[in-house]
């Protein structure tokens, strides 16, 4: 599923791209399991230590996000803290969260959720030796970004470019890993052109080709008649007068909604797949979180 970047606000372009989700956009949110629920991930909250937000108050200075650990979590054995620069990154860019007096907003529980199972995603690519070169890179810009630059990308979230090169990579390799765990997805129906007004009815051999490349084994070509009456193109066109050599846009325009309908069947199946693993896989993370000043 292709999306311009324009259209969403800076979480979908954060939580979309880490989940896997730009182009399997029925994933939702990191996590999120088919009904919107958040991933079973074992996730505490823990009394602030003596590096953690509750010491430096509701906001922090440039010289605290290092040192301010805002969580942590564990995966496969691996235990990592997360600081408040690393939580705030990961959300939208540093500056994005800065503040007029030069001081910033402390991360919210979601950001370091957010962290953390972006950090699993990358354990898992690296886990199954997946590696992206610059013609992955350009190729997944122009599929989920309509062609936007690494600069353009940037500069709409308020990121550097070091940190929009990172999250476009990191979200490029995720997509690739979800393609490998449950295959990819085809690529949408193209809708057929539509004629000039009033035109609807006037019939062309171009339509008829359209709608015979997604009929496909349900026509009989060689004799220009319905190879099968049980099929779902059929029941949806049998009311059309179709000889096989021309069609108007009204049959065009049925088979498109019967291909899409197919597409978009088949998507979400293959994005439920892809959900059920992730969230297993989440749901394995130990992801404990500080106590929040809100």
């Amino acid at each position: 599923m292709k999306f311009s970047f324009k259209e969403h606000g800076k979480k979908v372009l954060i939580v979309g791209v880490l989940s896997a989700g730009l182009a399997l956009s029925a994933c939702g949110a990191p996590g999120a399991n088919s009904n919107g629920d958040p991933a079973n991930a074992e996730t505490t909250a823990t009394a602030p230590g003596s590096q953690d937000m509750g010491e430096v108050g509701l906001f922090l200075t440039e010289d605290a996000l290092d040192s301010t650990i805002v969580g942590s979590y564990t995966y496969e054995g691996a235990s990592e803290e997360i600081t408040a620069r690393q939580a705030l990154e990961t959300y939208g860019g540093l500056e994005s969260q800065k503040r007029d007096d030069g001081t910033y907003y402390q991360p919210s529980a979601e950001m370091i959720l957010l962290y953390a199972r972006a950090q699993v995603l990358n354990t898992l690519v690296e886990k199954n030796n997946i590696k992206i070169d610059d013609e992955e890179v350009a190729e997944f810009l122009a599929n989920s970004f309509g062609g936007a630059s690494i600069d353009d990308i940037a500069q709409q979230f308020q990121m550097s470019k070091e940190e929009a090169e990172r999250i476009i990579k990191e979200s490029a390799a995720a997509y690739k890993l979800s393609e490998q765990i449950n295959g990819k997805i085809p690529d949408e129906p193209e809708a057929p052109f539509a004629p000039e007004q009033g035109q609807e009815a006037k019939a062309t051999e171009g339509y008829a080709e359209y709608a015979k490349k997604f009929i496909g084994d349900e026509w009989d070509a060689e004799n220009n008649t319905w190879a099968k009456q049980d099929g779902p193109y059929y029941e949806a066109l049998k009311d059309f007068t179709f000889d096989g050599k021309t069609a108007d846009y009204n049959f065009a325009q049925a088979v498109y909604y019967v291909a899409y309908g197919q597409w978009t069947d088949e998507s979400k199946e293959m994005t439920q797949a892809w959900t059920d693993f992730i969230n297993a896989e989440y749901a394995k993370a130990n992801i404990q979180i500080a106590s929040i000043i809100q």
